[in-house]
Order: C-alpha cells, then sequence, then structure tokens
C-alpha cells in the first residue's frame, strides 16, 4: 500500500510546510533583515557623527592656521599664478596646434581613402562594360558569319539550278555589305576610344600615386619637425627638473641650517634658564625686601617659552611646505614622463598605420585590375 506523506512525516516528528510554517520562516528572515538593517544604519550614524566631529575639530584647526599663512602666502601666490597662467597659454597653444595638425592629417586621409574607393568603383564598372561589350561583339560576329555562310550555300544551290540574280537583289547586297563596314568601323573607334580613356585612367592614377606620395612625405617631414620641438621641450622639462633638485638641495641645506640655530637657541635658553632660577632666588627676596610681589622673573620665562614654541611651530610649517613643494614636483615629473610615453606610442602605431596603408596599395597594383 502506498502511504501519504503526511502519515510519514508525522512519524519522524518533521514539521512539514504545510498550515503556514513557510510564511512564518519569511517573516522570520523578512525580521532579522530590518534588525540587521536597523543596526547597520545606526553604526553609520555612529560613524557619522563621531566623523563630523573630528571634521569640525580639524576644521577649526585649519581656519586658524590658515589665518596665519595668509598673510605670509599671498605674494607667493601672486607669483606662482603669474607662472602657471603662461605655461597653461602656452600648453593650450601648443595642443590647439597639435590638434589642427591632427583634424588636417585625418581629413586628408579620408579623402584620400574616398578618392580611391571612387577610382575602384569606376575601373570596376567600365570593366563590367568592357566585357559586356566584347561579349555582344563576339556574337554578332558569329551570327553574322553564319548568315554569310547560309547566303553562299544558297548561292552556290542557285548557281547550280542555273538560276540568275536580278539587279536589286545585287544591290540589296551592295547596301548591306556598307552597313557592315559602317557598323565595324563604328566598333573599331569605340575599341579606340575605350583604349585611350585607359590610358587616360593609367596616367590619372599615377600622378594621384605621386601626389599621395608626396603628401605622405611631407607628413613625415612635419611628424619628424614635432618629435624635434618634442624633444625639444623634453629638454626643457630636463632643465626644469634639474633647476628643481638644486632648489630642493638649497632647501635642504636651509634646513639643516635652520636646526643648528634652533640647536644653538635652545642651549643658549638652557643656560639662561640656569642663570635665571640661580638668581631667581635674590631677585625675589630683594623685591620683597622693597615691598613688591616678586614675579617678574617668572613672567620673562612664560615669554621666552613663548617665543621657542612660536620659532618651533614656524619651522614645523616652513618643513611641511618644503615637502609639499617636493610632492607636487614629483607628482608633475611623473605625470609628464606619462604624457611622453603616450605620444610616442601613438606615433608608433601611426606609423604603422601608415605602412601598412603603403603595403596594401602596392599589393592591389601588382594584382592589376
Amino acid at each position: 500500500m502506498r502511504r501519504s506523506t503526511l502519515s510519514v512525516i508525522r512519524e519522524l516528528g518533521v514539521r512539514h510546510c504545510g498550515g503556514g510554517e513557510r510564511r512564518r520562516r519569511k517573516r522570520r528572515k523578512r525580521k532579522r533583515r530590518k534588525r540587521k538593517k536597523k543596526r547597520r544604519r545606526k553604526r553609520k550614524r555612529k560613524k557619522r557623527r563621531r566623523r563630523s566631529r573630528k571634521r569640525k575639530k580639524r576644521r577649526k584647526k585649519r581656519k586658524k592656521r590658515k589665518k596665519r599663512k595668509r598673510k605670509r602666502k599671498r605674494k607667493e601666490r601672486k607669483r606662482r599664478k603669474k607662472k602657471k597662467r603662461k605655461k597653461r597659454r602656452r600648453k593650450r597653444k601648443r595642443k590647439r596646434k597639435k590638434r589642427k595638425k591632427r583634424r588636417s592629417r585625418k581629413r586628408k586621409k579620408r579623402r584620400r581613402k574616398r578618392e580611391k574607393r571612387k577610382r575602384r568603383r569606376k575601373r570596376k564598372r567600365r570593366k563590367k562594360k568592357r566585357k559586356k561589350r566584347k561579349k555582344r561583339r563576339k556574337r554578332k560576329r558569329k551570327k553574322e558569319q553564319e548568315e554569310e555562310e547560309e547566303e553562299e550555300e544558297e548561292e552556290e544551290e542557285e548557281e547550280e539550278e542555273g538560276k540568275g540574280r536580278g539587279r536589286r537583289e545585287k544591290k540589296e547586297e551592295e547596301e548591306e555589305q556598307e552597313e557592315k563596314k559602317e557598323e565595324e568601323e563604328e566598333e573599331e573607334k569605340k575599341e579606340k576610344e575605350e583604349e585611350e580613356e585607359e590610358e587616360e585612367e593609367e596616367e590619372e592614377e599615377g600622378e594621384e600615386k605621386k601626389k599621395g606620395e608626396e603628401e605622405e612625405k611631407e607628413e613625415e617631414e612635419e611628424e619628424e619637425q614635432e618629435e624635434k620641438k618634442e624633444e625639444e621641450e623634453e629638454e626643457e622639462e630636463g632643465e626644469e627638473e634639474e633647476e628643481e633638485k638644486e632648489e630642493g638641495d638649497d632647501e635642504k641645506e636651509e634646513e639643516e641650517e635652520e636646526d643648528k640655530k634652533e640647536e644653538k637657541e635652545k642651549e643658549e635658553e638652557e643656560e639662561e634658564e640656569k642663570k635665571e632660577e640661580e638668581g631667581d632666588d635674590e631677585g625675589g627676596r630683594r623685591e620683597r625686601r622693597r615691598g613688591r610681589g616678586g614675579g617678574e622673573q617668572r613672567r620673562k620665562k612664560r615669554k621666552r617659552k613663548k617665543k621657542r614654541k612660536m620659532r618651533r611651530r614656524k619651522m614645523k610649517r616652513k618643513r611641511r611646505r618644503r615637502r609639499r613643494r617636493r610632492r607636487k614636483r614629483r607628482r608633475r615629473t611623473t605625470k609628464k614622463r606619462k604624457r611622453r610615453r603616450k605620444r610616442k606610442r601613438k606615433r608608433r602605431k601611426r606609423k604603422k598605420e601608415m605602412i601598412n596603408e603603403i603595403e596594401d596599395d602596392d599589393g592591389e597594383r601588382q594584382r592589376g585590375p
């Protein structure tokens, strides 16, 4: 006997999927997801708040720093801006020129390709037409030959039978022969004209080929000039990099000198503090005898400490500035190198394409129409 699935499930003690079990599972799943989302949102909110607080603090610090820097940096910024403007203008000019040249080259290439396609199509059409004409002429000649043979056979039969021909028939035959002659002359003329056209086409192709070669030479010369210019630019950039390196070395030397000065000042200040500590007690006693509070030495000490702090901050700022400048220079140099490599790759690609096109053209000419 076949048993029902429900009875088997009850025996095993497994909860079957009927009676809303599936719905419950799904609801649990949904709630679990909701809880997860809630937790995640909470965490994110906390993080955001923490970050916002930190940002606020950083902003405050930054504002203070900026306030201090503004006065110092105004002149430097103006000078740099002027330099950058000049550089940008030069770059834009160069880029415009290159774009113009590239566009003109592309236009010329497209035009040449279009003209080539047109010429090929023309040649193919003319070839087809010539073939058709030749076939027609062959058929015509065959027909005429067959007709002439039939007429000759008929004449021979008539002569054997002893039948003569009239003058009219002779005249008609003469007229037909004249017409045939005229048709043959016209066909010869057409053939001559076609041969002349073919010669003209070959001459045109030769001239166009020469023009194409001249244009390619001009383009190669232009590319060589561009390469020379780029090499000059690279040399200039190399000189600029060397100058920047020298500036960096000078800055390092200045930093070392400033560090030495700082160390000297620290030593001097420590000695002064020792002296002040030794003479502080006596000074205080004297002032007390005169009837004063005796806090001048402490005030002086605080002032010196403040000065020292300010100097250290100043030095730190200077170092940071120099580091940033160096990083910027390095980035610039790396970007320039990448651009140069990109240009070289493009040039090589262009040259390869030109060579391939020339080889394809030569192959087509060797095959012939």
